[in-house]
């Protein structure tokens, strides 16, 4: 599939990780993070900013997951995927 530059591949890889049952690395590394506390959060953070930064918009920012939802299916429904 080919994402629009304005999804990043964290950001859809979280996607799949919430919407799906994918047991991929990426899908296991955003579940991983979910769970993880301040101090493991951080080591994560440091091997792999880029989920480590939606798992905290998820977590932290308002209306992030909606958001994320939104720009995927519109970026499905122009027809872009």
């Amino acid at each position: 599939m080919s994402r629009s530059k304005n999804i990043t591949d964290a950001q859809f890889e979280f996607y799949l990780a919430m919407k799906t049952d994918n047991d991929n690395f990426s899908a296991g590394l955003a579940r991983l993070m979910l769970k993880a506390d301040q101090t493991n959060f951080a080591k994560l953070n440091d091997s792999f900013p880029d989920m480590a930064e939606v798992v905290f918009g998820y977590q932290n920012v308002p209306d992030y997951w909606e958001r994320l939802q939104a720009k995927i299916k519109g970026h499905k429904a122009d027809g872009q995927d």
